[in-house]
């Protein structure tokens, strides 16, 4: 309640996030690579509920668990933002308002404008950079 309250994030402790509102749904998961804050991750094909930064583009959404929002260490666990608002990583041509999807060219958990609709997984509040610098304020959704 008071992350909401205080539009914070542990992507940056010293930052205000004005546009994380709303209610956000969690998963428990373990780390199978360590995550950084901010990355959207992906499950990992050898296990159940593990995951690790997501590293291809426009992966399918029921390929992806989550965007962290602090760190998770590998091999140890923790909770992600599956959906509602969060701060990801975002590719630097990433506007305000625009459906985005998984991006492995920027570096690994990123997202990018969508390719198209069947990889889309939200939509940006703002442009990448507007509040941080590589991140973007975003709604996401995954199934």
């Amino acid at each position: 309640d008071d992350v909401v309250k205080n539009g914070t994030s542990g992507v940056s402790a010293t930052t205000t996030f004005s546009k994380l509102q709303g209610e956000r749904v969690w998963i428990f998961v373990q780390a199978i690579e360590a995550v950084t804050a901010g990355q959207l991750c992906e499950y990992d094909a050898a296990s159940v509920f593990g995951v690790e930064p997501c590293d291809t583009n426009s992966v399918d959404p029921i390929l992806l668990a989550g965007v962290a929002d602090n760190d998770i260490a590998a091999n140890s666990y923790g909770w992600i933002i599956k959906r509602g608002t969060c701060v990801v990583f975002a590719e630097g041509s990433v506007t305000a308002g625009v459906a985005v999807d998984s991006d492995n060219d920027a570096g690994e958990g990123y997202v990018e404008a969508s390719a198209g609709a069947a990889s889309s997984i939200g939509r940006t509040l703002e442009a990448e950079g507007a509040t941080l610098a590589t991140f973007a304020q975003t709604y996401i959704n995954i199934p």
